[in-house]
């Protein structure tokens, strides 16, 4: 059987390629948008309803480690990656990191909820409730920092055009 989110992948990639569908499927830029916030606001609130509050605050400091470190971790490698292999600027590179660091929530939540619902053993030490409060957490950081390189990409860009 074909993953839920893979099958959906695999089908908006093939939709999207062929023309005669691209013509009668034309999306306003702010109605696409506004649908691609709309479902991050369905994922973390799926991963939101599933938490159990007073576990959140017994392991409290692991959800913060666990939030910003794979957060960062991924927004440097891949920056380190296209500095190296696609020749970006190091601020763009970041910009590509964290953008790539937000999508992660969207894979792991599901996921996690499903296994929590087959009641797997990891749930004995709240595994799954801290992985999903960290990667909604991680979210918020990764957008968050996404919004400050961007700004700082286009001051740059902007003192770099007053300058010329």
């Amino acid at each position: 059987m074909i993953p839920p989110m893979l099958g959906m992948l695999l089908v908006g990639i093939g939709l999207s390629n062929i023309p005669e569908v691209k013509e009668w499927t034309v999306l306003d830029a702010q109605i696409s948008s506004d649908l691609k916030t709309i479902a991050l606001m369905v994922i973390l609130m799926k991963g939101g309803l599933s938490l159990d509050i007073m576990e959140i605050k017994r392991v409290g400091f692991a959800v913060i480690r666990l939030a910003f470190l794979p957060c960062f971790v991924e927004a440097t490698v891949f920056a380190i990656l296209s500095v190296l292999l696609l020749k970006l600027p190091w601020i763009w590179g970041f910009l590509l990191g964290f953008v790539i660091a937000a999508v992660t929530p969207a894979i792991i939540v599901p996921c996690l909820i499903e296994l929590k619902k087959r009641r797997f053993k990891i749930e004995e030490n709240n595994i799954t409730t801290m992985l999903i409060s960290a990667s909604s957490f991680d979210d918020v950081v990764a957008i968050s920092a996404y919004m400050v390189c961007l700004s700082s990409a286009w001051s740059e860009l902007l003192d770099f055009v007053e300058m010329g």
